[in-house]
């Protein structure tokens, strides 16, 4: 497990928010504000491991700030992960994450999706993260998105999660490589299970087996998304069961043409990332779009951007220039990689 440490009051106080917000934008999409200059301390420590299973993170904000992801960089598909917040201590000024907008307070426990939007305002605090690879999560069950946001509710996984938790945050940074390793093992089964209860409490009314349909559903519409007939009675009849209930458990996403655009649109997302061969429009019909127009519709809907900004943004940000910190910048760029290099 790798190991990375950092602390702003080793820079001048004048670079302090600079540094800071100006990396943590370019690695993560992720954007600091703040009401003070800029040239004015800005107090902060992180720990950051990660392992080949998940990623550990804590935080010390000692200064006031408003933390956000607007949910429409690029790094957030190049980072595809879920995250779990353990707020250690410091309540939020407010918060927004979609239809779950309570604040969150110390001793919550709170997940967010690093592909949907949300924000804190705060006047500083002390947070453990763990942070799962989306491929590997989905491994033990079916979504998560639906749980943006949630603050999981206290049941005896919780209460276990928890003190692992703090118990994890304590030895972070004296711990070495093989006792994280461990740690990290054991949390991902952990954090899944405790995922999983919350989802199924938060469909008592369906029946359990229903999560094991979704994921068939899913695995369905991650092989096919191409096909331009795909629609709710072929998805329905292909995975076995009727309309009505493709209907009913994708609720949580919307609609299963709602939950078919959503991949759609992450699939084209990634080719415009990843290649430069092909135009817009063979990328808007390879992903199951009718025409470019649709495409470009749905997709400025979704990222808030145009495919053909988006691509140029992509390979902006593949490159990032040089901070106000350069003689720092090996801090920025072992944090990058880190964070993108989920197997």
């Amino acid at each position: 497990m790798k190991l990375l440490k950092f602390d702003t009051d080793t820079l001048p106080e004048k670079d302090q928010f600079a540094y800071w917000s100006e990396g943590l934008h370019s690695a993560t999409g992720v954007t600091t504000r703040r009401d003070e200059q800029a040239n004015t301390p800005f107090h902060l420590k992180v720990v950051h491991a990660k392992s080949r299973f998940i990623s550990l993170n804590r935080f010390e904000i000692a200064s006031p700030c408003t933390l956000a992801n607007p949910g429409t960089s690029i790094a957030k598909h190049s980072n595809s992960y879920i995250g779990m917040q353990f707020r250690l201590s410091g309540d939020d000024l407010a918060s927004t994450f979609g239809r779950n907008d309570n604040p969150t307070k110390t001793g919550d426990l709170r997940l967010f999706d690093m592909q949907q939007p949300w924000e804190y305002r705060l006047n500083g605090y002390s947070v453990f993260s763990v942070y799962i690879n989306r491929t590997d999560l989905l491994r033990r069950m079916p979504s998560v998105e639906h749980l943006h946001g949630v603050i999981l509710r206290d049941n005896p996984l919780v209460d276990v999660l928890k003190q692992t938790l703090i118990s994890v945050a304590k030895i972070l940074q004296e711990a070495d490589t093989h006792e994280l390793e461990a740690v990290s093992h054991s949390l991902l089964p952990l954090a899944a299970d405790t995922i999983n209860l919350q989802s199924i409490k938060d469909f008592e009314s369906t029946e359990v087996r229903s999560s094991s349909v979704l994921q068939t559903v899913i695995k369905y519409v991650e092989a096919n998304y191409g096909d331009h007939g795909l629609c709710p009675e072929k998805i329905a009849k292909s995975v076995g069961i009727s309309r009505t209930k493709l209907y009913r458990i994708c609720s949580p996403f919307g609609t299963p043409m709602d939950f078919v655009r959503e991949i759609r649109l992450r699939k084209a997302a990634g080719k415009l990332r990843l290649t430069n061969q092909r135009n817009i429009e063979e990328i808007a019909y390879a992903t199951g779009f009718s025409g470019r127009q649709a495409f470009h519709r749905a997709f400025k809907e979704q990222y808030d951007m145009a495919p053909s900004d988006y691509r140029i943004l992509a390979r902006t940000e593949a490159n990032p220039g040089a901070t106000s910190c350069g003689k720092f910048a090996s801090f920025w760029e072992n944090y990058r990689s880190m964070a993108t290099s989920f197997t």
